[in-house]
């Protein structure tokens, strides 16, 4: 998973929940809002090997990004989930980086639909 492209559409992914356009768009920028936040949090928690934390962030982040159709944010956070259960200790750099990638292009994403 080295490119970070995100080939992601607003309708083909709320077509895929089952819900309009409209209200996916609402979902989709608190979904947005919220990430920074939580990415914030879990690097913090990684900087500190708080597995129990970590498990229970991660697992948080990759069913939201899962239930926004955003694959690629829900396959690195199970990575960060599954080991942290096993207490593997990991900085997740490679991880991390390609998760704010992505992040920034759901945040220009968010700026166009806001237009």
């Amino acid at each position: 998973m080295d490119d970070n492209n995100l080939n992601y559409s607003l309708e083909e992914s709320a077509k895929q929940v089952g819900v309009s356009t409209e209200i996916f768009t609402k979902i989709f920028i608190k979904y947005v809002n919220l990430l920074e936040g939580k990415i914030d949090k879990l690097k913090t928690y990684i900087s500190i090997n708080d597995f129990k934390e970590i498990s229970t962030l991660a697992h948080s982040l990759k069913g939201s990004s899962g239930n926004m159709n955003v694959t690629k944010l829900y396959d690195l956070f199970r990575i960060i989930e599954l080991n942290s259960k096993e207490e593997k200790s990991n900085d997740y750099k490679d991880e991390l980086y390609q998760i704010q990638e992505i992040y920034k292009k759901l945040k220009k994403l968010k700026k166009i639909i806001q237009i």
